[in-house]
């Protein structure tokens, strides 16, 4: 998830924004995951050929998750995570199964309204290509489709994220455990987390990769990410 604003840091230790507190089938720390940073940098590690105007569109989708309306504690699933100890881990699980799939579904509908499969380049020299030669004929809504993209695959991300494991659960407590998160000092999700465990780096982009052509490629819309 996005880094925190030292703004919204003083909310937090006013008690206007939670944090999570260790709980069965999770660690210790705020829901403030992968920075924003390294959230972009997965996004474009993943889907670099894709076109810049798109994956800009699939960041703001998935910076949109990390706003601060969807901070609130009953949407503690779109980040891979439970909103408290009378939520099962397999609750959570379906929730976020469910968001991903309402959101990539979305994405591919505008995705094949949006575009058009050629066989030949177009005479006309502005007519807008996709990286694998479709012709792009509305493209609002193929931006669209991109910023959908990007907030349907946001949990994946969060749900391969070092500092909560197992659906951690978030509440009103361990206020110490904000600084492992996000971009704060000695987070254990920033850039710097990466590069020392590159394997993180590794399973997120594999299964966003893996997740984004079941829904996106293949058309696959009763498939269900359960990250296990």
């Amino acid at each position: 998830m996005k880094m925190i604003r030292w703004s919204v840091m003083l909310g937090m230790l006013a008690g206007t924004v939670a944090n999570a507190s260790p709980g069965a089938g999770g660690t210790s720390g705020v829901r403030i995951l992968w920075s924003g940073e390294v959230h972009s940098k997965f996004l474009r590690q993943s889907f670099f050929q894709e076109r810049k105007d798109c994956l800009d569109q699939m960041i703001k989708g998935s910076a949109w998750v990390d706003s601060l309306p969807n901070q609130a504690p009953s949407k503690a699933y779109m980040h891979a995570m439970r909103s408290g100890s009378a939520q099962s881990v397999g609750d959570a699980r379906s929730l976020m199964a469910g968001f991903i799939q309402d959101y990539l579904n979305e994405a591919y509908i505008e995705q094949q309204r949006s575009l058009e499969v050629i066989h030949a380049t177009p005479a006309d020299p502005l007519a807008r290509l996709t990286h694998d030669g479709k012709l792009i004929r509305d493209y609002p809504g193929y931006l669209k489709s991109c910023y959908l993209r990007g907030a349907g695959l946001h949990p994946v991300m969060d749900s391969t994220s070092p500092a909560h494991a197992n659906f951690a659960i978030w509440s009103i407590s361990d206020i110490a455990g904000i600084f492992d998160h996000g971009d704060l000092p000695g987070s254990l999700e920033d850039m710097q987390a990466v590069i020392r465990d590159p394997d993180h780096a590794v399973r997120s982009i594999g299964l966003m990769r893996l997740v984004n052509k079941i829904y996106l490629d293949l058309g696959l819309r009763d498939f269900r990410f359960e990250n296990k």
